[in-house]
């Protein structure tokens, strides 16, 4: 099931409810992880966009200014690129 199917699957309401679920989706894996390294639990590879190992203002730049990019949002979400290993 994709991400728009189960959104509008929780709300009774308009589908409009569910428009950017996956950039805010994103944003919240962004926001719990901020500031953390490869080597602390908090580090999540999908919030780290540019692969560098940190989640930083960089990786903020680049998941708001595409947050109504959800081909881009899903993408980020899906990558597997692991720059920890």
């Amino acid at each position: 099931m994709n991400d728009t199917v189960w959104c509008e699957s929780q709300f009774t309401k308009s589908k409009d409810v569910c428009t950017g679920y996956g950039c805010q989706q994103l944003q919240s894996i962004f926001i719990s992880s901020f500031g953390s390294t490869c080597d602390d639990k908090e580090y999540n590879r999908k919030a780290d966009v540019n692969k560098d190992g940190v989640i930083n203002s960089e990786d903020y730049t680049k998941i708001w200014g595409n947050s109504r990019n959800e081909t881009w949002c899903s993408w980020q979400r899906s990558n597997s690129t692991n720059p920890c290993a």
